[in-house]
């Protein structure tokens, strides 16, 4: 399946495709999404994982978030061996300071993975640094209190004024395209929240306002009479019945 925003094209892929497999063109973003059901048709994570991976698959006590850790690391290498032509097991991930994981810049390729309940979704792209984030919808009685300390101040004072049938979307839409931002960054949890507010588009996109002058993004410009514009996009992306996805990339050059 493909979305077109601009001239990103972003393709939708998932367990069926890994027997045909994509080439992945400038241009192009691919997301792959797997369910905990689809565990049983991938190979022996020894036979693909490292060994620093086999030890963290260890570490996990719950099973459901052991089998996401699997079959996403798994799949992460499957995907990536056939991007780049070179044989799985032999990638070597780095480790941002914050807890990203990356491969060197002369691999021409970025990736990002993302976890909740049943479904595991990554992204991947040559042209920009992307984040990629999925959540299941859960109860919204906390909302308030979760808005106020992890969004930006406009965004608690908008809240209040959607209506109760639009609170589920407005909130998930937000809380994934705050996270696939960050994640696209590199930060995660270390960008504060109120350094940034998520403004939606006229097209159902959301674009990043950044207000704080020391704040981590390096790709926001001045605007006149506006505050600093992120040149990062982030797209709402189709996700199964009780979730919510974003994908956060930058923008082509014009």
């Amino acid at each position: 399946m493909r979305c077109k925003r601009d001239s990103v094209r972003i393709l939708y892929f998932n367990m069926r495709d890994l027997g045909s497999f994509p080439g992945l063109e400038d241009g192009e973003l691919h997301v792959w999404r797997f369910c905990l059901g689809d565990g049983r048709e991938f190979p022996k994570p020894e036979d693909y994982l490292s060994k620093n991976e086999m030890e963290q698959l260890g570490r996990y006590k719950l099973e459901s978030a052991r089998e996401c850790y699997r079959i996403g690391h798994t799949a992460l290498r499957m995907i990536l061996g056939e991007y780049l032509c070179v044989p799985a097991g032999s990638l070597e991930f780095q480790v941002n300071p914050y807890g990203k994981l990356f491969l060197p810049e002369n691999y021409g390729i970025y990736f990002n993975i993302s976890h909740a309940g049943e479904y595991v979704v990554l992204a991947f792209g040559r042209f920009s640094p992307i984040g990629i984030d999925i959540e299941e919808v859960y109860d919204l009685s906390a909302a308030d209190v979760i808005i106020k300390r992890f969004f930006h101040p406009r965004e608690a004072r908008e809240y209040p004024a959607v209506s109760d049938p639009l609170r589920q979307d407005w909130f998930f839409k937000r809380w994934t395209v705050r996270e696939a931002y960050v994640k696209g960054l590199g930060t995660g949890l270390y960008t504060a929240p109120e350094s940034f507010y998520v403004r939606e588009e006229a097209d159902g996109s959301f674009s990043i306002e950044t207000s704080d002058e020391n704040s981590c993004d390096p790709c926001s410009f001045k605007a006149a009479g506006r505050q600093t514009v992120s040149a990062w996009r982030i797209q709402p992306l189709l996700a199964p019945d009780g979730y919510f996805c974003s994908l956060a990339f930058l923008e082509l050059p014009k």
